[in-house]
């Protein structure tokens, strides 16, 4: 990673002071192209495109977002990361029905809605949260991986990462939580000491209707969920 180091050089930026449209979009093209939920037309789901539907979600939470959120910026002034953060309390406040209601895509449907399966789950195992302020929802790093080779996005990843917890605590935040289905999210997890509440594994889930609708992911691929405490 010394190399990396060497050769990537990066401005972090508020998000609040990048182009939202472009912030957006390196967010949901990171996420359709490289996420491990992007497998969507081997779950009989081909006609849809996740970077349009996951934008719909995004631009319902962009507000939360803005406090604490930020991206990567490179020498030549191009946007190489987007790493989206919330207030936990704030963001519990949310009506993920009503929201998954407003929009029209079964799959992206059932990411929010597995999403908040996660949160629901880790609830009774974190610190109480009451009041905003406590605990940061460590939400999304998206990165523009084919810019990169593997050990700079990596690299990319790990400064995303090494900011989220700089900014938690600039920001008086006692704890940072986070799902981590990636394996450079996973690696990063543990390298920052956060503690491993719980793991999850999305083909085994089923949602309120009985149904398992990530049946067909490879059962190999697992969410943790990780604590961080200040």
């Amino acid at each position: 990673m010394e190399e990396a180091a060497q050769n990537c050089s990066f401005v972090v930026e508020d998000l609040a002071d990048l182009p939202a449209k472009e912030a957006k979009n390196v967010l949901t093209t990171s996420f359709a192209e490289k996420g491990p939920f992007s497998s969507s037309k081997l779950c009989g789901h081909p006609e849809h495109r996740e970077d349009e539907t996951l934008g719909d979600y995004v631009d319902e939470l962009w507000s939360l977002y803005l406090p604490t959120s930020f991206g990567l910026v490179d020498k030549t002034g191009q946007l190489v990361a987007v790493s989206v953060m919330s207030d936990l309390y704030e963001s519990s406040r949310m009506d993920f029905q009503d929201i998954v209601a407003r929009h029209e895509n079964n799959y992206m449907d059932e990411i929010m809605m597995y999403l908040e399966h996660l949160t629901q789950k880790a609830a009774p195992l974190l610190p109480v949260c009451n009041c905003s302020g406590i605990t940061l929802s460590r939400e999304m790093v998206g990165i523009k991986l084919d810019e990169f080779t593997p050990i700079e996005n990596f690299y990319v990843m790990f400064l995303a990462v090494r900011e989220q917890h700089e900014r938690a605590k600039r920001h008086g935040y006692k704890f940072s939580v986070a799902e981590s289905a990636h394996p450079y999210s996973q690696a990063l997890s543990t390298h920052f000491s956060c503690e491993e509440l719980f793991v999850d594994h999305p083909s085994q889930y089923i949602n309120a209707q009985g149904k398992k609708p990530f049946a067909c992911m490879n059962r190999k691929i697992v969410v943790n969920y990780n604590l961080k405490k200040y």
